[in-house]
């Protein structure tokens, strides 16, 4: 069984893929342009040269943390739109600490700032988790409008708390953090850090957690059917609100490991459509933690070697951004709707 929907999630991404690009060629045929040129930008802007795939392959990292913060919430009947939110928390939390005890070694502050990160994700999702379990809101609104918040509080903290006068404090960042307090860099003279390490960590790791543990097998239960779930003994609120919580803290430690991998201050706004591409790249993958690394790296071509094609090859890089619509909405009719599930547990 679990073969057979392996094979069936990589057909269906195949065939996302497949749908996209279809669509991507029609309209450059409209256009009057050159699909083969187009195209060849597109891949060498992604994997063309050794810059070109560190900057792939880094801009993979928080594509992953996001699609495994979706995916986890998920599996257990939630979901979360508002990992975009918790990121930005992470990352401001990451900051924060790393601004606000600067004498401490830089290695202690790393951590520090990865745990400050991790927590103020999770504390965030768990607001919207709570109002679901306890109140029956629907966290699919709660946590979108969460994330509005979270975007205009951290930009309030950067403009007064953490405000910079100069050129830095108008350009709406904080200052830097400390020297020292970051990530190893793995290409010379790319932003490719171990942060993406951390990242397949964290896949590794969920995944771990998912199969072999007895509270991820029990979240998978809830998942799949809540109601079964409760008449077998399953604590099916503890287990919703256990996902939520593991859900915002991989959301934080992305976020956190952005400012300390990359950016090195909080720069308002840094990463507008991140918590949106990672449910694209969790839904392509079928929710599969295995298969999030491949999805994203798929996306991450696109994304990454999108400014070539349109510098080289005379092609708006908004295709992309078209093709990445066009897996959106095929990929929602397959895997979006809660109601599918539900008509199976009618008819059982």
């Amino acid at each position: 069984m679990k073969k057979k929907k392996i094979i069936s999630t990589v057909t269906i991404a195949a065939f996302v893929a497949v749908c996209a690009l279809g669509i991507s060629i029609i309209m450059l045929l409209i256009a009057h342009k050159d699909i083969g040129l187009a195209f060849s930008k597109l891949i060498q802007g992604a994997v063309g040269n050794k810059m070109n795939f560190a900057r792939t392959i880094r801009m993979m990292a928080p594509l992953i943390m996001m699609a495994l913060t979706f995916s986890v919430a998920f599996r257990g009947q939630m979901f979360n739109a508002g990992g975009q939110g918790q990121f930005y928390l992470g990352a401001v939390s990451a900051t924060a600490v790393s601004l606000m005890f600067p004498a401490l070694p830089a290695w202690l502050l790393l951590i520090l700032g990865i745990i400050a990160g991790m927590v103020g994700g999770m504390l965030w999702a768990l607001i919207p988790a709570v109002l679901k379990v306890r109140f029956r809101c629907s966290e699919v609104v709660t946590t979108l409008m969460f994330n509005y918040i979270a975007v205009y509080f951290t930009e309030f903290l950067v403009r007064v708390p953490f405000y910079v006068p100069g050129a830095v404090g108008e350009s709406g960042s904080t200052a830097n953090i400390p020297d020292g307090v970051s990530l190893t860099t793995l290409i010379k003279g790319s932003e490719l850090t171990t942060e993406i390490l951390f990242a397949l960590a964290a896949t590794a790791m969920v995944w771990y957690w998912s199969k072999w543990m007895v509270s991820g097998y029990e979240t998978e239960i809830v998942g799949v059917n809540p109601v079964a779930a409760r008449y077998t003994g399953v604590p099916v609120k503890s287990r919703q609100l256990l996902a939520m919580g593991i859900s915002g803290a991989i959301a934080g430690a992305g976020g956190a490991l952005e400012i300390i991998g990359v950016f090195h201050r909080f720069v308002i706004d840094f990463a507008p459509s991140v918590g949106f591409d990672g449910i694209v790249i969790s839904l392509m993958a079928g929710n599969s933690f295995p298969l999030i690394p491949v999805a994203a790296f798929f996306l991450s071509c696109l994304q990454s070697g999108a400014k070539t094609m349109e510098m080289f090859g005379k092609v708006p890089r908004s295709l992309v951004d078209v093709m990445i619509g066009i897996i959106i909405v095929v990929v929602t009719v397959k895997r979006l709707p809660f109601a599918g599930r539900g008509r199976k547990q009618k008819k059982a």
